[in-house]
């Protein structure tokens, strides 16, 4: 692992940032049904790290466990199938208000930040700076059935 700590991440127009002081806990690419839907692609990647160790610009809101998040952080539901009705897991996303790109998630069973690796600062010729730290090491959820 080279030394590529502390890592950037930011949305498109840049208005929302993070950064990284530690190691994530792993990169994966994900693959179900509420992924796939929720971020409007057949699979994303992403970085996760333990919440303590993301830092936020502009960072308002805290988290049940203390950590601060951005003011546009917001809870987003799962949906269960047996009541037909949303249910709240914690869980929630990062979007920027401004240019609408979504930088992250958090996952509340983990207590755990994801960032996108599409959202990490690049090197001059368009690599990830610090891939090796955050390349996806496996695929997530590869067999959710409907996905």
């Amino acid at each position: 692992m080279s030394n590529s700590l502390p890592l950037h991440a930011n949305c498109g127009c840049k208005s929302l940032s993070a950064t990284a002081v530690e190691p994530p806990m792993f990169g994966s690419g994900m693959f179900c049904k509420d992924c796939q839907r929720r971020f409007g692609a057949p699979f994303s990647s992403f970085a996760l790290f333990a919440s303590s160790s993301v830092q936020w610009a502009n960072a308002t809101q805290t988290l049940s466990r203390g950590h601060k998040v951005p003011e546009t952080y917001k809870l987003v539901p799962d949906w269960d199938p047996e009541t037909d009705a949303p249910v709240s897991n914690g869980n929630g996303v990062i979007d920027c208000t401004r240019c609408g790109g979504r930088i992250g998630f958090y996952l509340a069973s983990m207590d755990a930040i994801c960032l996108t690796t599409g959202s990490f600062a690049r090197e001059e010729g368009g690599k990830n700076k610090g891939w090796d730290v955050i390349k996806p090491q496996f695929h997530m959820f590869y067999n959710d059935e409907g996905g």
